[in-house]
């Protein structure tokens, strides 16, 4: 090549030597590129990852939108490039290596960790955890008669089962509180221009802490079994009783960090000892247990209802006020994006009408009353827990989650069967039940269109995606030229703003417009997924804007990214088919006959100069990718070294 050979006259050397810098400041992001995306995404589980750098790049163009529009008011020409390369940027770039270098060595430890800990619960933590109440039952007058009836084998204890039952949610509770917290404090440790960045890693430590503190503490609930219960809720019940333990020293003139460890140690021995089994006792042998054993018929009843017309009834009643729910969130979210009387209603009843058929569906079966009722017993339990941590009771976060636990079981077992079994007998008593039959009328009537709808959609999207006309290629022209305009006023705009010379601008301007021109036409025309490409882009387009204008009202990335990915997944699927088929309908008898062979002609003229161009750019670029290769060879094997290493300390962990 000329460049490096000056004896051949394979192209002009001075656009070799042009081709050549450009080469080199394109090759580090191209292999860059390449080399992560084969490393991070390739594969099922690659897979699995590339679905999470797809999510957080739409949280970066969120981010991005956000920033350059909300933040420094610059316009749609700024924002929106801002965005969508905010999203190339993190799902090519920044998660894939946040992966190699965070979350999967991370993952790796906690793995090895993991390991140690099903090790030594399977085989130290049971003797430990009985070997403490061993002590307890010695040293403890009066307290070895209780825990021996407890731990007898032969019996059989309803409260035992419902510890249980409490300590698995309430520890993936606590877990997910603590992988919560952790998140916050990871993110709080990063600039806030980082953008995405400081999002991704405190996601990543936060997950790790909720799965294996989580892990942890089920492993020990499994092994440690009711020993270990009484044990782990005895520290709880010191931590929350801190505030009167204090008060009762003070009240007896005790002071100094000694009494204060005393009375907690004494206050642990006096619950784990006594309290503990005594509660357990009392509520087993109890009048309690007469209680327990009418609420297993009581749920019965509720959740097997065999009366299939009300069953009927009350699935249609609960699918309406759900369908309304919904319809008056999204009513308060377009208010909130200012979208305008037409399109907020015209939303708002898209989501009542999707939400009143497939809300239906999901509970339209014997199984549907438990579905009701679990739903409605989580949302007992979520807003039991905010008050009690509003109010500020005993216990404190960790108090909420119980108190939220035990509402959730309470409502599910006991208060949505009651209200349940009382709005049978009023309604079937007032005859209002017979509704059921003209509700299910209704409800098909709406099915059948729906269905109707949805095979019209069905036929909208393969005709616009899998369009085999000669439109497609009309279309692919025109949307081609389109792009090429609005990059030429978007290189414009940064121009502008950016104060570069007439020279630099008209520089800039060209080339981005030409390179617009013909890569972009390529990747429409050759791929066989250009349609796809632009319906996908008008949806990143759609999220971005939809989500910033979210994420500035209710600075909540949840809010924003559930409708970020909605907007998405509605222009993709439903509006750009629609408006595809629609412009066709008067453009393919007008211009197609004569305007797409002019067009595919102008494309091929300027594309066959550019390809002159190109492959000696290629050769240019190959030559510098093997000069830089034994460079890149041994940058890869130093971190290879690093990585036999840290395998090695991981095995050693792991005790192999």
């Amino acid at each position: 090549m000329s460049f490096f050979n000056p004896r051949s006259t394979d192209g002009n050397p001075v656009l070799n030597a042009l081709l050549t810098v450009i080469a080199a400041f394109l090759m580090p992001f191209i292999e860059a590129a390449k080399k992560l995306t084969r490393k991070v995404y390739h594969g099922w589980d690659g897979a699995f990852r590339a679905c999470f750098g797809g999510i957080f790049g739409i949280g970066g163009a969120i981010y991005a939108g956000h920033w350059t529009g909300w933040t420094n008011g610059l316009s749609f020409f700024a924002w929106l490039p801002a965005s969508m390369l905010a999203w190339l940027l993190v799902y090519f770039y920044i998660w894939p290596l946040l992966y190699l270098v965070v979350v999967n060595p991370v993952w790796k430890l906690a793995d090895a960790l993991w390991d140690l800990v099903r090790k030594f619960a399977r085989t130290r933590f049971e003797s430990l955890t009985l070997g403490i109440i061993g002590i307890l039952r010695t040293v403890c007058l009066g307290c070895d008669g209780l825990w021996g009836t407890i731990l007898s084998k032969d019996r059989k204890s309803w409260f035992s089962k419902l510890l249980y039952a409490v300590s698995y949610p309430s520890i993936l509770g606590g877990s997910a509180l603590l992988g919560w917290k952790i998140f916050h404090l990871v993110t709080a440790l990063f600039p806030a221009h980082l953008a995405i960045v400081p999002f991704v890693a405190g996601l990543a430590a936060g997950l790790l802490a909720f799965l294996f503190v989580g892990g942890t503490l089920l492993q020990f609930v499994e092994f440690g079994k009711l020993p270990f219960i009484a044990l782990s809720s005895g520290i709880a019940a010191v931590w929350g009783l801190t505030g009167q333990i204090a008060l009762v020293l003070s009240a007896l003139g005790l002071s100094g960090a000694a009494f204060t460890w005393a009375a907690y140690a004494l206050t642990f021995a006096l619950y784990t000892a006594y309290v503990f089994p005594l509660i357990n006792v009392i509520l087993t042998d109890g009048f309690l247990t007469w209680i327990v054993e009418h609420i297993k018929p009581l749920a019965e009843k509720a959740y097997d209802e065999s009366d299939k017309d009300f069953r009927n009834f009350f699935h249609h009643s609960v699918n309406l006020a759900v369908a309304g729910l919904l319809g008056y969130f999204a009513f308060a979210i377009c208010s909130t994006l200012a979208l305008g009387a037409a399109v907020t209603w015209g939303i708002c009843a898209l989501v009542v009408a999707l939400s009143y058929i497939l809300t239906f569906q999901c509970i339209d079966h014997s199984g549907g009353n438990a579905i009701v009722g679990g739903t409605m017993s989580l949302a007992a339990g979520y807003f039991t827990g905010a008050a009690y941590h509003s109010v500020g009771l005993v216990f404190g976060i960790w108090g909420a989650i119980v108190a939220g636990v035990f509402s959730a079981l309470t409502f599910g077992f006991v208060v949505f069967p009651v209200l349940y079994i009382c709005l049978r007998s009023l309604t079937t008593a007032i005859r209002l039940s017979q509704l059921g039959k003209p509700l299910a009328s209704v409800y098909n009537f709406f099915n059948e269109g729906f269905k109707k709808a949805m095979r019209q959609l069905e036929h909208a999207y393969d005709s616009c995606y899998r369009d085999k006309t000669g439109y497609q290629e009309l279309f692919l022209h025109l949307s081609n030229l389109a792009a090429a305009v609005a990059v030429y006023f978007g290189a414009a705009y940064l121009s502008s703003i950016q104060h570069m010379g007439s020279v630099m601008s008209f520089a800039f301007i060209g080339m981005s417009v030409v390179l617009s021109y013909l890569l972009v036409g390529k990747l429409l025309f050759k791929s066989g997924y250009g349609t796809e490409f632009i319906g996908a882009l008008a949806g990143l387009a759609a999220a971005g804007w939809a989500g910033t204008g979210v994420y500035s009202a209710y600075a909540s990335w949840l809010v924003a990214g559930v409708v970020g990915i909605c907007a998405r997944v509605a222009v993709f699927a439903f509006l750009f088919p629609t408006a595809y088929i629609l412009v066709r309908l008067p453009a393919k008898p007008l211009l197609l006959a004569w305007l797409r062979p002019l067009l595919a002609a102008i494309y091929d003229f300027f594309w066959a100069g550019f390809m002159q161009v190109w492959q000696q750019f290629v050769r240019a670029y190959n030559a510098l990718l093997r000069l830089l290769t034994p460079l890149w060879v041994m940058f890869v094997s130093i971190l290879d070294s690093v990585r036999k290493a840290y395998n090695r300390l991981l095995d050693r962990i792991r005790g192999r």
